[in-house]
């Protein structure tokens, strides 16, 4: 879970400093991780948002709503790392159905 994590970091620094090749070799890692099962919806969420690929971001936060994610309803609001999906409606409307919304 910690290298989950570790990897996602980067993968997400690889995705904001424009290596998006590498970024997205982790981030498929990540999503076909054979060994450990797939990696939590949230932390490839975050990493789509650093590609800039909403639609997927979205995406896969919904998937970890549904999957009850903690990472999601402990970061949903403050995660700085998530702050271009906030002007998307499709945001606003998954803080409304966690009830993390206004």
């Amino acid at each position: 879970m910690i290298q989950e994590r570790m990897n996602a970091s980067i993968a997400y620094t690889y995705a904001v400093t424009g290596r998006e090749r590498e970024a997205r070799k982790l981030l498929a890692a990540l999503e076909e991780n054979p060994g450990g099962g797939r990696a939590d919806y949230y932390l490839t969420a975050v990493i789509y948002a650093g590609l800039g690929d909403v639609d997927h971001a979205i995406d896969d936060l919904r998937r970890a709503c549904e999957k009850r994610s903690s990472r999601l309803f402990t970061m949903l609001r403050v995660d700085p790392l998530i702050d271009n999906l906030r002007s998307d409606p499709r945001f606003t409307e998954l803080l409304r159905q966690t009830g993390l919304g206004e």
